[in-house]
């Protein structure tokens, strides 16, 4: 996680986007890196893969452990949703779980 928030930190959204999907690979469940993700490709104005991101999780999140996202990133979907992002909402600490 560390190279992905270090990557967001430099403004290399790109950068970010590949970390993230990294840890996402391993653990499709990573509530941070799905949410730094999907903040990046926003960055990126890629608003239709940040939406895609949260799908794909939400997806792995019912089918894998039968959960809904957590309120923090659900938040964050329907203000991308909206067309309405706030970026400055602050990420989960890591190791948060979902759905909680």
């Amino acid at each position: 996680m560390r190279l992905a928030e270090n990557a967001a930190g430099r403004n290399d959204h790109k950068a970010t986007v590949w970390h993230a999907q990294r840890i996402i690979d391993l653990e499709p469940t990573d509530e941070a890196a799905v949410r730094i993700q999907m903040e990046a490709h926003l960055a990126l104005g890629d608003r239709a893969a940040a939406l895609r991101s949260y799908h794909r999780y939400a997806e792995v999140l019912e089918r894998d452990l039968a959960v809904a996202p957590g309120e923090a990133i659900g938040a964050m979907y329907q203000q991308i949703r909206a067309g309405t992002p706030d970026l400055h909402t602050p990420s989960p600490r890591p190791g948060s779980r979902p759905g909680r």
